[in-house]
């Protein structure tokens, strides 16, 4: 006795697999023409797309801001980037050859630094030219990270991000408005 032969699988599904293809190319045609905003004349696509590449360039500008604020204090250079406000305010603050601010108020400290790991610094935008950043900074030999608050704002002639005040974790005080106060003391 012959035992028959079974017909090959693929040959005898043919025509459903050739359907489910056609029916996956069309939808896939279908829903890309519709959902990328390509269609012309449509403005709720072009808004979408629109807010779709805001969302892309404000993610970029955060990644940049976060970059440029951990380069500044590793570099020990988070100074150059003071807002002239934020400058006059240390210029006015100082006494003769006192400062009324006797901490390095970037740092949290009064001792140097050496850091123990990169800082790890996160930034958030209030609107087109203002940022608050966190930078946690881990200091060998310290224990906690220090956790500073840094206003900025976006140079309107530049477009760089400036530092316009520190505040010090678990404090409201404002450095730039402590530098004020001094200054109209004396």
């Amino acid at each position: 006795m012959k035992s028959a032969k079974k017909p090959f699988i693929g040959l005898k599904n043919s025509k459903f697999i050739f359907t489910v293809i056609a029916l996956t190319v069309i939808l896939g045609i279908t829903c890309t023409i519709s959902g990328c905003g390509s269609t012309e004349g449509n403005k709720e696509n072009d808004k979408e797309t629109a807010a779709c590449e805001e969302t892309a360039s404000g993610k970029k500008n955060l990644k940049e801001l976060e970059e440029l604020i951990t380069k500044a204090y590793l570099d020990f250079n988070i100074y150059d980037l003071m807002s002239p406000d934020f400058l006059a305010a240390q210029e006015a603050s100082v006494n003769g050859e006192e400062f009324c601010i006797d901490w390095d108020f970037f740092y949290n400290t009064q001792e140097d630094v050496v850091f123990e790991n990169k800082p790890r610094i996160t930034a958030e935008t209030i609107d087109a030219s203002h940022a608050n950043v966190l930078a946690s900074l881990d200091f060998k030999e310290w224990g906690d990270p220090v956790i500073m608050h840094l206003s900025m704002v976006k140079d309107q002639n530049t477009g760089k991000w400036l530092v316009d005040d520190v505040l010090q974790d678990g404090s409201e005080r404002s450095i730039k408005q402590m530098m004020i106060n001094c200054a109209n003391a004396y």
